[in-house]
């Protein structure tokens, strides 16, 4: 059977771009961890001038480390019984999904004290993230001044890439210039993944194999982002303290598990 048409007009899905998370908007390759056998040597690349082609190209095959099995080719003999049946599974899909896009009625926990501040906690959550710093005293710790904190900020927030942060400083006389306690984008993100209390949780770097291809795959410990979104003073306005059940319907017949609170 000839199923070449079946195939005609099929695109794959279109990736969706990493833009950030509640820690932070925007991300340098120093926030994550590196894959197996790299080495700060890969780096010189930016460095290579157009005429080093044989340079580029043994750098190129020295990045090669990555494991991917041969893909074996894909077969189109598709028996239409099996495309058929597919079809009602995706209109119960689509049935089941079509609440989760409306608001949901909601059933508070009875007891009002669920999630209330206790009148018996000793130290408030700034002077206790104040007390975890190297220098307490110092009102821009873990940096040395305003203006260590304040080009620090701009680099992260504001500022051009880690490689155009780097070579500014490099400028001769500009470090000493304005006293930093840094001399380039990767001791900004030293003392900040090291010496800031509370540290968002790490990216963790681990290639898994699907459908014999592989994929260098970047994530986070989901426990950790919890504690370090509910240790920071800076959330506590937004988030939710006490349980909720929520379900999809008025008759609150059908409950959505889809949050931290929304649990049994």
């Amino acid at each position: 059977m000839d199923t070449d048409d079946d195939y005609s007009d099929f695109e794959p899905p279109a990736l969706t771009k990493f833009t950030g998370d509640y820690f932070q908007s925007n991300y340098d390759e120093e926030d994550f961890e590196s894959p197996p056998g790299f080495s700060e040597k890969d780096d010189e690349y930016d460095e290579f001038e157009d005429g080093d082609g044989d340079i580029v190209a043994a750098h190129d095959a020295e990045l090669e480390h990555g494991w991917e099995f041969p893909a074996d080719p894909i077969s189109l003999d598709v028996d239409s019984a099996d495309l058929e049946d597919t079809e009602p599974r995706h209109t119960e899909r689509q049935q089941a999904e079509a609440p989760l896009g409306q608001c949901p009625t909601i059933k508070e926990f009875p007891r009002r004290g669920a999630g209330a501040p206790l009148h018996c906690a000793g130290t408030m959550a700034f002077k206790s993230y104040k007390d975890k710093l190297p220098d307490s005293e110092n009102m821009w710790a873990p940096f040395t001044s305003r203006i260590d904190y304040e080009v620090a900020k701009w680099a992260k927030l504001r500022g051009a890439g880690s490689t155009a942060f780097s070579d500014l400083l490099a400028i001769d006389g500009l470090h000493d210039a304005l006293g930093l306690s840094y001399q380039n984008s990767q001791e900004v993100n030293r003392i900040i993944n090291q010496k800031l209390p509370c540290r968002r949780a790490q990216f963790k770097h681990e290639e898994i194999i699907v459908a014999n291809e592989g994929f260098d795959v970047y994530s986070r410990d989901i426990m950790e982002c919890v504690k370090a979104l509910y240790s920071d003073p800076n959330f506590s306005q937004d988030l939710i303290y006490a349980p909720e059940h929520h379900y999809t319907d008025p008759d609150k017949t059908i409950q959505m598990y889809h949050d931290l609170h929304t649990g049994k």
